[in-house]
């Protein structure tokens, strides 16, 4: 540059001493300009701090009586949206705090400020407290602890501390006004230097004006955006949402509520809600809605709405009411449409009804099989007819809900039809009657009669025929064995219950099962009887005597009584046989057989011991009394005629061996020995005659 300027001129040197010089007066504007501004902004900032923090502290107090007016205003309402400002107030005096934390500087205010923090502390939760007690222990509760003035006491602490601290604020306000009056002279000094930046500044403030301006601009339209979407969200809602006033007149409805019950807003406007509603809900709904208008909540309640064109919805919901400046001046519902809901309930309900019944069928059909299973295992345990029809009359009437009724069996030359159980009140008629009286016999199937006018009414009923009966053909392996009958006294599809068809089919798994048991037992008496009878003679055979024998001289020797026995022979029937054959033989066995039966007592037991051989046990008979009864049979025996095919066979006479228990001995084998022995003495002796065999020596051994 030294060596530039000689090259200048002198204009161009003074131009340029006078950008210089300008250039420097510029710089120490600018530097003044710079100092004296930052005085004046921290100043400022100073001030703005200061009035910041007095407008925050009065936000604080602001907050804090908010505070304790909502909690107040809870316990008298207790409705959950009577705590929003109460929960706003809170969050308000925290933010609150937090800006004078960042705000205040000052040592003293800000061990004044600590002091403050722990003040609100105790205010918040007292006033939480008293929510509490509201909640847990009631309205009582909560307004002991307001009356105690814990409350009361924390709000003057702090309004007395806030007071000095405003105090403060307003002294270090003072003070830092006469810096910034200072300042502002040292500034407007500097400023009439700098005048030219001040276009710049108001430039801008234009700047950030308009900034501000379009930032306002774009809040308002999301503002808009945002009330438009939430009557979208409330249109668009599948609830049912209405406004009333407390008159009932319509504020607003939403989509939903017009589509569903159809009236415009022309309708909405003509009509009032208490008219929408069912007149059998009405009563009930209009009292929830006077009690909402009187400042009560009611949460859940049903009720019926009517539709324009009259059709009933029923309807879930709740209603608020909206409060302003104490007082109800909207009543706001919001209900569901549960008219589905309560179909398929009903409908459901239906179908466990129908279940219900089905499970109660399901049982009486279990008990029926476990009856009918009972039953069968019962007659399976059965040995004698007689037992069968006992368990026939106990289980048959459980089963068949009939008055009276009755088994029928078919007896052993199928020509007659015996009655040989009956139960009930009404007896058969005819004790004994022809299986053509029968119609159910006649056709081999169940025979129903379901009124007394019938046509078909079986002529072993009687004249006093039941209002209703049926007659079951009991039929096993292809064969009737005999009928169960059964009356009733009201219509049978009333007496059988609504599902008669089920029970008709039980009484035929009754019939079989009965028909079953019989049979097999009419099968074993016939096998029993051929198995212990002789077939020609009808009398007991040697095994069944041989067992007989064994038991009762067991009996004998407890019950310290005699027994009696005889072995008898028809003399010379070979040669009886020899000269009139065996058809003639076996007639004469079969009718000395009927002697036999004919002269001893029913205890008494006679069998067939082998051929023209006899034997019979009389229990409790002494020996004289045995030896009576043998010569009585044969007295009989020699007076008896037979005729064989027009041809008379003659007579024949009886030798006959007694022995006694216990004179003979105290065993089967002794005592047959004894008699065969002395029916041999008779034989020898010239037969037609009662020997009585001699007694042993010795004394026979007891029989246990």
């Amino acid at each position: 540059m030294i060596k530039i300027l000689p090259s200048l001129s002198n204009v161009e040197k003074a131009i340029l001493i006078g950008f210089t010089v300008a250039l420097v007066i510029l710089i120490g504007v600018g530097i003044v300009s710079y100092y004296s501004t930052s005085r004046l902004i921290q100043t400022v900032n100073w001030v703005n701090r200061t009035y910041r923090v007095q407008v925050t502290l009065a936000d604080l107090r602001a907050h804090l009586f908010n505070l304790e007016s909502a909690a107040r205003g809870y316990v008298i309402t207790h409705r959950e949206q009577d705590l929003s400002p109460y929960k706003s107030a809170v969050q308000g005096a925290k933010d609150a705090y937090r800006d004078l934390l960042s705000d205040i500087r000052e040592r003293e205010q800000q061990q004044k400020l600590a002091q403050l923090s722990a003040l609100i502390t105790d205010q918040v939760t007292i006033a939480q407290g008293i929510i509490d007690a509201r909640n847990d222990r009631g309205f009582e509760a909560a307004v002991a602890m307001v009356e105690g003035g814990l409350g009361r006491k924390a709000t003057e602490e702090i309004n007395v501390l806030l007071d000095e601290m405003e105090s403060a604020e307003r002294a270090l306000l003072s003070q830092r006004a006469a810096s910034a009056e200072e300042n502002q002279r040292r500034v407007t000094i500097v400023m009439v230097v700098g005048v030219v930046f001040a276009a710049f500044i108001v430039g801008c403030a234009v700047l950030f004006i308009r900034k501000d301006m379009a930032e306002r601009r774009r809040a308002e339209c999301a503002l808009r955006e945002s009330r438009e979407q939430l009557q979208g969200f409330l249109d668009n809602a599948n609830d049912l949402i209405c406004s009333v006033t407390p008159e009932g007149a319509f504020l607003y409805v939403n989509r939903k509520w017009r589509e569903i019950l159809g009236y415009d807003e022309v309708d909405q406007a003509r009509v009032r809600f208490q008219d929408i509603v069912h007149p059998d809900f009405r009563q009930h709904t209009e009292a929830i809605r006077m009690q909402v208008c009187g400042g009560k909540s009611v949460d859940e309640f049903e009720t019926v709405l009517v539709t324009k064109e009259g059709h009933s919805v029923t309807v879930s919901g709740h209603f608020n009411g909206r409060i302003e400046e104490g007082r109800t001046v909207a009543a706001r519902g919001m209900f569901r449409n549960i008219s589905e809901s309560k179909r398929a309930e009903e409908a459901l309900q239906r179908s466990n009804e129908v279940l219900l019944r089905s499970v109660n069928e399901l049982e009486q059909r279990t008990r029926e099989i476990s009856k009918l299973s009972e039953m069968g295992d019962l007659l399976q345990s059965c040995q004698k007819l007689e037992e069968a029809y006992k368990v026939i009359v106990e289980f048959v009437p459980q089963m068949v809900p009939s008055n009276s009724g009755s088994l029928g069996a078919i007896t052993s030359s199928r020509n007659l039809v015996e009655i040989v159980a009956e139960w009930g009140p009404e007896k058969s008629s005819e004790r004994v009657f022809l299986p053509e009286d029968c119609w159910g016999l006649r056709r081999g199937r169940m025979h129903v009669v379901r009124e007394r006018t019938s046509a078909l009414i079986c002529r072993h009923v009687g004249q006093s025929a039941p209002e209703c009966y049926l007659c079951i053909p009991l039929v096993a392996q292809g064969e009737a064995v005999g009928l169960l009958h059964l009356q009733f006294s009201a219509h049978l599809d009333e007496s059988l219950d609504v599902a008669a068809q089920t029970k008709l089919r039980l009484v035929e798994a009754v019939a079989d099962r009965v028909a079953l048991a019989l049979a097999n037992l009419r099968l074993h008496e016939a096998m029993r009887q051929q198995s212990v009878r002789d077939p020609l003679t009808g009398l007991f055979n040697r095994r069944y005597m041989e067992e007989s024998l064994d038991r009762e001289l067991r009996r004998a020797a407890r019950g310290g009584r005699s027994l009696g026995i005889l072995m008898l022979d028809l003399d010379f029937f070979k040669h009886f046989n020899d000269n009139f054959g065996h058809d003639a033989g076996d007639a004469m066995l079969r009718e000395f057989s009927g002697i036999l039966q004919s002269s001893i007592r029913g205890g008494d037991i006679a069998c067939r011991y082998g051929g023209e051989e006899f034997a019979v046990i009389l229990p409790e008979a002494s020996l004289e009394a045995t030896r009576q009864r043998a010569e009585v049979i044969r007295e009989k025996t020699k007076h008896l005629n037979v005729s064989h095919r027009g041809l008379g066979l003659g007579t024949v006479t009886l030798s006959v061996g007694v022995v006694a228990f216990p004179q003979h001995g105290a065993s089967s084998e002794v005592l047959f020995r004894a008699a065969d022995e002395a029916l041999y003495a008779a034989k020898q002796g010239g037969r037609d005659r009662v020997v009585v065999a001699p007694l042993p020596k010795e004394q026979p051994a007891e029989i246990l």
